[in-house]
């Protein structure tokens, strides 16, 4: 019995490292992306907070207007870096890519700002 009990306890220690290795293999579904923005006071803060948390596909966002950047972690099977630019854009906010998983740095302005 004591045999029989060794085996299983061997076996579901392989078993469980093997998902442990394959779960460690598979790739992130979040990114992080660092746009920077025209915002300039709290005012600013508080409206890009209000409005990008509900974009698809959010999942942390944080703004400082003192270094004047937007840090957004996302799911990226839900949403990309530029959407969230467009997003960001929409609101009136002058924004470009600062730092994230594209290498390109991509700017958007809109019309009339």
């Amino acid at each position: 019995m004591k045999k029989i009990l060794t085996m299983v306890a061997v076996a579901m220690a392989a078993l469980l490292s093997q998902s442990s290795a394959s779960a460690q293999q598979k790739p992130s579904k979040t990114a992080t992306v660092v746009y920077s923005a025209s915002i300039s006071c709290d005012n600013c803060k508080k409206r890009i907070e209000s409005n990008i948390c509900y974009e698809k596909g959010v999942k942390d966002l944080k703004v400082d207007v003192p270094s004047k950047t937007v840090t957004i972690t996302y799911n990226k099977e839900k949403t990309d870096e530029t959407k969230l630019l467009k997003a960001l854009t929409d609101l009136g906010y002058t924004t470009f890519i600062k730092q994230g998983p594209s290498d390109t740095q991509k700017e958007a302005k809109q019309e009339g700002k």
